[in-house]
């Protein structure tokens, strides 16, 4: 896989690129890459960059723009090199900080069709954890398509959807009443649920050597099903959420779309790969 990673010498720049570190594999290319709207850049930036991709065996380049828009110029290079997936920190300093932290998810991931990856506070020290978000959609199948090619074989994934339960209470005019469908339907938001997570998981085993024992799923209902994501993968101390750009129908509404953008900025403790 290709990768564009942007540098500004920011600490949570360089915490984005020791957690790219975490996923390249030999056969893997890396841009390094860096921008200054007002004049020329600090080759020290991108060299402590490459310092720590050096032990990786992976193919580097760097790309270096000066008087350059950021937010331009690393949608222009990703284009230009054609790379899989843009990865930023979660925060940048000064014009970097405004360019990558949003408009890289718009712009980039929506716009130009490329995946971000945007690093929060990922607990490196631990077991390499995967969420993915399963809505039924074809791009949360192409996500994990793309993850398949991160995948090793000690990984672990979980497989998680939510739902907003029926309402137990129905009003009849006046009247509240307990909802006579509620079992019905709290039965059939499960049943579509389940078929998510199991699209997702058979695509996974079909299409990388992780043991099944290492894929779990979780569903759960939730009024607050983009909440209720993040706390799960909080309590279960995920380093990686994996969701669509894009979802279908009613789970769409709940989870993608504005959950991508909620995943942002409300995961903090993790990073969040948004595939377009």
């Amino acid at each position: 896989m290709k990768f564009l990673v942007g540098v500004d010498g920011s600490e949570h720049a360089i915490g984005a690129t020791l957690y790219l570190k975490t996923l390249l594999r030999p056969s893997d290319e890396v841009v390094v890459y860096t921008a200054s709207k007002t004049g020329s850049v600090d080759p020290a930036v991108t060299a402590k960059a490459k310092s720590v991709f050096a032990d990786t065996g992976a193919q580097l380049e760097v790309q270096e723009d000066s008087k350059v828009d950021p937010r331009e110029g690393i949608r222009d290079c990703a284009s230009k090199k054609n790379v899989d997936i843009v990865v930023v920190g979660s925060r940048g300093q000064g014009v970097l900080k405004r360019a990558f932290l949003g408009s890289v998810s718009s712009d980039v991931a929506q716009t130009q069709g490329r995946s971000v990856l945007i690093v929060h506070r990922p607990e490196l020290e631990r077991n390499r954890t995967f969420m993915i978000c399963a809505d039924g959609s074809e791009t949360i199948l192409r996500a994990t398509r793309m993850l398949t090619n991160i995948l090793k074989p000690d990984d672990h994934v979980v497989i998680y959807t939510g739902f907003i339960p029926p309402p137990l209470m129905v009003a009849t005019g006046r009247v509240v009443l307990r909802n006579p469908q509620y079992e019905q339907e709290l039965l059939e938001a499960q049943e579509r649920a389940l078929g998510c997570v199991d699209e997702v998981r058979q695509a996974l085993l079909e299409a990388t050597v992780l043991p099944a024992n290492n894929i779990a799923t979780k569903v759960e209902g939730s009024n607050e099903p983009r909440d209720a994501a993040i706390e799960f993968a909080d309590t279960n101390h995920l380093q990686t959420i994996v969701c669509g750009s894009r979802g279908l129908g009613t789970i769409r509404r709940l989870l993608f779309g504005s959950f991508s953008t909620h995943l942002i900025h409300n995961a903090t403790k993790h990073a969040v790969l948004v595939v377009h």
